[in-house]
């Protein structure tokens, strides 16, 4: 498999990932409304996050703006990397982050469905997450940090 069709197996993977995060906040938003509990406090609980991470306070505004540069610079740093961890670490994350923008773009909220405990969260920010984590493991077992 070539480099670059390495690359675009992963954009379709996260266009795989992005399409099913949207369709649970559709689900959320219109159909699955009322929260479903499996073990306790662990299942379906759609919200409307107005926060950034952690419930957060911060303006629409200026979170799209942040996002939209953070964004541009996982796309760099794709261009520079030859790694294939680390570009699947960074598609994970520009693909999670790119469903949240939508959100805050169209409804001036995440949309959040998944409760573990007192967490609320949703697919994309799943995907962020595991995609920051391997990008820093992976910056570790390369040498490139610290």
């Amino acid at each position: 498999m070539t480099k670059g069709d390495r690359r675009l197996f992963l954009f379709l993977l996260g266009g795989l990932f992005i399409l099913a995060d949207l369709i649970f906040k559709q689900l959320a938003l219109f159909f699955w409304i009322e929260p479903v509990f499996l073990f306790g406090k662990v299942g379906w609980a759609p919200t409307l996050n107005p926060g950034i991470a952690f419930s957060l306070p911060m303006h629409n505004f200026l979170t799209i703006f942040l996002t939209v540069l953070t964004l541009l610079f996982f796309v760099y740093l794709i261009t520079q990397t030859k790694n294939f961890l680390a570009t699947f670490s960074l598609v994970l994350t520009i693909f999670g982050a790119i469903s949240n923008l939508l959100d805050r773009i169209f409804f001036q909220h995440t949309i959040d469905y998944l409760q573990v405990y007192i967490s609320v969260f949703n697919l994309a920010d799943v995907l962020i997450v595991i995609g920051i984590g391997l990008y820093l493991l992976n910056l570790k077992a390369t040498k490139n940090i610290l």
